[in-house]
């Protein structure tokens, strides 16, 4: 049994597998709250933990590829014909806006933008203006979820956690009038 996609559609995971990295725009060091996470607090994991995470879920096929590295280095070299869904959960401004820029125009007319974490700064802030340069008009919703628990800002607190409203956003792209 396979995983719960039909036919033969691919599953493209996109991740640096290194972390997060640090802001490199201007705008990005501005907004961004990732650039004070101390290192451990960065989210590293290996292609090997993807892999044994997506079998353990009878996820792991052919179909899945891993694309390893930044997302202005790795997406634009990825030649998908056409996306159906794209779920980003990058946490930071310059990723955020490095994957729409690098994936929103090939997204399917009734395929849907998924953004986790939009409880920070800098994940509103690459929303919000990629969706104003591309004239992004579908309404932004909000995710059907309970409160989520994430990490706390506040570093000197060991294990603290937060408690945010509203964490993961989307929007179904149109099908252009006829």
């Amino acid at each position: 049994r396979g995983p719960p996609w039909s036919g033969r559609r691919r599953l493209y995971l996109a991740d640096s597998f290194e972390g997060i990295p640090q802001p490199r725009s201007k705008q990005g060091r501005a907004v961004d709250s990732t650039a004070q996470w101390p290192e451990q607090y960065r989210y590293a994991a290996g292609q090997a933990l993807a892999r044994s995470t997506l079998r353990r879920y009878g996820l792991l096929d052919d179909r899945v590829l891993l694309v390893p590295g930044y997302f202005n280095v790795s997406l634009p070299a990825l030649n998908p014909s056409a996306l159906a869904l794209i779920h980003i959960d990058a946490d930071a401004y310059d990723s955020v806006t490095d994957a729409l820029e690098g994936l929103y125009s090939r997204l399917s007319p009734g395929g849907y933008v998924v953004i986790d974490d939009w409880h920070l700064p800098g994940v509103r802030a690459a929303v919000l203006g990629f969706r104003a340069r591309a004239r992004v008009s579908e309404p932004l919703l909000p995710a059907p979820s309970d409160h989520v628990t994430t990490c706390s800002p506040d570093w000197s607190v060991p294990d603290a956690l937060t408690v945010h409203p509203l964490t993961v956003v989307y929007w179904r792209r149109d099908f252009p009038e006829s």
